[in-house]
């Protein structure tokens, strides 16, 4: 079973101001986990909190690099991300796809650019 990150991904907080997190995301040896959406999901459904409960999260989980930490400011960084269960997102997996960062409110995008591991998608 592979245990390490699926995709790379290029994550962008939203700025504070903006309503975003207040604080950077978690250093190693923390990882940052939160569930995620889909922008395939998403559609045309601008308001998630009003139709939280119509909508499908999957759990993932980002490694930070100390040396580029990701601050919320709207700076991009790449980050290696794992899903919980990725036999469930596997049909979202693909370069160009990009899914919204969910904490109780929006707090940012990310966007696939690699798949590091294709037989993760598959298990």
């Amino acid at each position: 079973m592979y245990l390490g990150p699926h995709i790379l991904v290029r994550l962008t907080l939203k700025a504070t101001v903006d309503g975003g997190r207040k604080s950077p995301l978690p250093l190693p040896p923390l990882r940052f986990s939160c569930p995620v959406l889909f922008d395939d999901l998403r559609k045309d459904i601008r308001d998630i909190r009003d139709n939280i409960d119509h909508l499908k999260f999957f759990d993932c989980a980002f490694y930070v690099n100390p040396l580029s930490p990701v601050t919320p400011d709207g700076t991009s960084v790449d980050v290696p991300a794992i899903f919980h269960f990725p036999e469930l997102v596997k049909d979202y997996l693909q370069v160009g796809n990009g899914f919204t960062l969910w904490e109780g409110k929006d707090i940012g995008h990310a966007k696939i650019l690699k798949i590091i591991q294709d037989d993760a998608s598959q298990s």
